[in-house]
């Protein structure tokens, strides 16, 4: 069973600062395609497009398989939720921890709000 699919809107669960998979906590991002790993199963989204002169092979990092090929990225959905019109407490701590981290008192404010309503 699938989380995403291609459209979706996604937010970040951590940071990881690279060249092909570069996030930051508590930022949404556009979902440009899934894969599933055809060996075991797990699932991988695709959310920045890059320009390789080749296709890259991609592991798996669950099993080591080398199914996916492809110009793009990818990235396992295990850092990522799906945002929703009702988003879940744990997707608004990370929305208002970023909030206060890059001093934005009035979103946190709301969001701390939207928390406590909870």
């Amino acid at each position: 069973m699938t989380k995403f699919r291609a459209g979706d809107i996604v937010i970040a669960l951590n940071s990881k600062d690279c060249a092909h998979n570069p996030r930051v906590e508590g930022q949404e991002y556009l979902v440009l395609a899934t894969h599933i790993c055809k060996n075991c199963g797990d699932e991988w989204i695709c959310i920045t497009e890059n320009s390789f002169r080749h296709a890259k092979r991609m592991k798996c990092s669950e099993c080591g398989s080398t199914s996916m090929a492809s110009n793009n990225p990818w990235v396992s959905t295990k850092h990522f939720a799906l945002v929703e019109k009702e988003e879940s407490k744990d997707v608004l701590m990370i929305k208002l921890k970023n909030a206060i981290s890059t001093e934005n008192y009035e979103e946190a404010a709301i969001l701390r709000d939207k928390i406590n309503s909870i």
